[in-house]
């Protein structure tokens, strides 16, 4: 007796996930329903061995007035509905959220949450199911499994995203040289040689400096060695601060790459060789 009604917001049938995601797509396709499938091509021994043509399941699923209606509600739902934490300043998303009650020895067991839809919704590329079987905390569709779908499709997009050099205008207040590290002073002479800045002469004798740099230019300062203390790496690159660390005798465990930014031993303490210094990089 009340089975119709129970049904009518999704108790008592399952369906696939892929079955979900391809009504979904074919609402994001003005109607036409395609089978899925996970490859267009086959290639073996990078030869061509089979292509895969799109099998139309229906070529129209209802009529273009109901679908435009139905993708108006799906966009509603993130604009105004249960699913605003899943709306994007970047793109619109169409979709729906899910939470069901799982059924488990004739009650209810746990929870299980979703979201489908599609994106951009003014121009669809992109059909995405997310479902989570009994989470954690208070169950949410939307901000559960809609916020997985979120960081999918904004991630996608941006990946996809080309932009003409023309269209991309010049921010005035971005800084215009090039960051340089410290370490060899010869070597960062003759990378800003070859980018045309100007530097300025140290006396002969020094090698190894700490760069900064203003709106005037490059300024290097001699990075003052002291034989049995730990030198000063921060803003080195893995390798000058290897170099460094390993002749005066200290093992070097490094992680991260970049610039140094963090190094276990400070500068100026006494060197116990055969130690290992920790160096952190960014």
């Amino acid at each position: 007796k009340t089975t119709l009604a129970w049904m009518s917001f999704g108790y008592e049938t399952q369906v696939p996930p892929i079955f979900l995601l391809m009504f979904y797509n074919a609402l994001a396709n003005k109607g036409r329903m395609l089978k899925p499938f996970i490859a267009k091509e086959f290639y073996k021994d990078g030869k061509l061995t089979k292509e895969v043509e799109v099998e139309v399941v229906n070529p129209s699923i209802a009529s273009q007035e109901s679908i435009d209606i139905l993708n108006e509600m799906l966009v509603g739902v993130i604009e105004r509905g249960t699913a605003k934490v899943v709306k994007s300043e970047f793109f619109s998303i169409a979709g729906k959220t899910g939470t069901a009650q799982l059924a488990s020895g004739g009650g209810y067991s746990g929870h299980f949450v979703s979201f489908c839809g599609f994106f951009p919704a003014d121009e669809p590329k992109y059909t995405c199911f997310v479902g989570i079987r009994k989470p954690k905390g208070i169950p949410s569709g939307g901000g559960m499994a809609g916020m997985v779908f979120k960081n999918i499709a904004e991630q996608t997009y941006v990946r996809n995203t080309r932009l003409a050099a023309e269209d991309c205008r010049v921010d005035s207040a971005l800084t215009k040289l090039p960051t340089m590290k410290n370490g060899i002073w010869a070597k960062n002479q003759q990378v800003l040689k070859q980018l045309g800045y100007e530097t300025a002469s140290l006396d002969k004798g020094v090698k190894w400096v700490q760069v900064k740099n203003d709106s005037t230019g490059y300024h290097a300062e001699p990075l003052n060695l002291i034989d049995n203390l730990v030198p000063n790496v921060y803003g080195m690159g893995a390798r000058d601060a290897l170099y460094l660390l390993e002749k005066v005798g200290l093992k070097v465990n490094v992680a991260g790459s970049g610039k140094v930014v963090s190094q276990s031993y400070g500068a100026g303490q006494k060197i116990v060789k055969g130690r290992t210094i920790s160096l952190v990089l960014r």
